[in-house]
């Protein structure tokens, strides 16, 4: 694919992701043909980090445009672990799902509402498990998710020790990694 192409696709993954992310936070209820939503369609406690998370969007689109150019695959780890909504969005759009994902998510009104009703569930199963492979955090169900995140600045700390020699790894850091909380601020020293 021409590099004009290439780049004009990665603006309406970006957009489409932008869109769902945000229904993740706020609407129990997604609508491909852009209808408007009814007060019943939004959640009564929405939950999430949609800034951060929207801030992911094109670094996460950047990365995968990166790997598609290149024809390399890097690894990747997120210090911003609450941020997995952009992560998965993405990759729901472009079909780069784990099973666990694919066999629950992809582009029709039915689907797209179960995974905004998915995002934050704590529904439980009948097999005492949690029923969504959604989490609030990078977890074993996002597709190349090798760690968790959790609190700003605990992967930024780990991140400058984890590739080998030859590895590529692309680090995603929070803007407030360096500042909120105490870890990653160790790491020039």
């Amino acid at each position: 694919m021409p590099l004009f192409e290439l780049l004009t696709a990665a603006d309406r993954v970006a957009s489409a992701a932008m869109w769902l992310v945000v229904h993740q936070t706020y609407v129990q209820h997604a609508y491909l043909d852009g209808r408007d939503l009814d007060a019943a369609d939004f959640k009564p406690h929405p939950e999430g980090h949609p800034g951060g998370s929207l801030n992911m969007v094109p670094a996460y689109i950047g990365y995968m445009t990166a790997n598609a150019i290149s024809g390399l695959t890097r690894s990747w780890v997120m210090g911003q672990g609450h941020c997995v909504a952009a992560i998965d969005s993405v990759n729901l759009i472009l079909d780069n799902m784990n099973p666990a994902h694919a066999a629950r998510y992809s582009l029709t009104d039915a689907r797209l509402t179960r995974y905004a009703q998915d995002f934050y569930s704590y529904r439980m199963g009948a097999d005492g498990k949690q029923e969504s492979p959604l989490g609030s955090h990078v977890n074993a169900n996002t597709a190349g998710g090798l760690v968790e995140g959790g609190y700003l600045g605990f992967t930024e700390l780990q991140y400058v020790h984890m590739p080998l020699p030859g590895e590529r790894l692309v680090a995603f850091l929070s803007d407030g990694a360096f500042e909120e909380q105490r870890g990653s601020d160790w790491i020039p020293r």
